[in-house]
């Protein structure tokens, strides 16, 4: 079995980071985003970002291991079973760009 890669070279790290840097023209475009319906707030642009370059250094050593929404850990999923645990989730997850990455141990 191939083992694991548990580093990234910082030149890879600062390549990733610097096409996402080029590639914000697109951000200007009011249809860039779309949370639920509406253009996300510049704070959540951000996140989706950060969130994205992250995932993307988790994949590329080998250590990601999912993601959840923070709302759903802390309290949306207990409301979910409260609410007899309907086939919508949604409303329950929160701002979809708050969310906690995991790595594999």
């Amino acid at each position: 079995m191939a083992r694991k890669r548990t580093t990234i070279p910082v030149a890879e790290v600062q390549a990733m980071l610097q096409r996402m840097i080029d590639n914000t023209d697109h951000w200007n475009d009011p249809h860039a985003y779309l949370l639920d319906g509406r253009v996300a707030t510049p704070a959540e642009s951000a996140r989706m970002v950060l969130a994205s370059a992250l995932s993307s250094i988790l994949h590329e050593t080998g250590n990601y291991h999912g993601f959840q929404h923070q709302e759903w850990l802390n309290g949306g999923y207990a409301r979910w079973v409260e609410d007899g645990e309907p086939s919508n989730n949604r409303p329950y997850r929160g701002d979809q760009t708050k969310v906690t990455y995991y790595s594999i141990p």
